[in-house]
């Protein structure tokens, strides 16, 4: 979407209501294992709290949001099983996912 404003970018494959910080944890998500993790999550944060309030309590339950990300394309895949997609994905969304819980489970 074009407006006086700039460019705005939609995906409605994630469109509808939801907490804050799913969204957070879905932005983050795939950048988890790079070295550059630390500072996308801190410009992310900072950007964030510009616009919006963002408690560090809040920010706290960001491992559960991003075990809830990972779940979430775990059943991505899992429901498009017989797409090449899905087939070359499912190995990393998986160890991903499994990766996510064990922190969690941990922390």
């Amino acid at each position: 979407m074009v407006d006086a404003n700039g460019v705005r970018l939609i995906d409605f494959d994630d469109a509808g209501f939801g907490w804050h910080l799913f969204e957070l944890a879905t932005s983050l998500y795939f950048l988890k294992s790079e070295p550059c993790f630390d500072q996308a999550k801190s410009g992310l944060i900072e950007g964030y709290r510009r616009h919006r309030a963002l408690t560090d309590e809040h920010l706290e339950l960001l491992p559960l949001f991003f075990l809830a990300r990972g779940l979430t394309y775990v059943g991505w895949v899992h429901t498009r099983h017989e797409t090449e997609t899905a087939r070359e994905l499912s190995p990393m969304i998986l160890a991903m996912a499994c990766e996510q819980a064990e922190h969690y489970l941990q922390n």
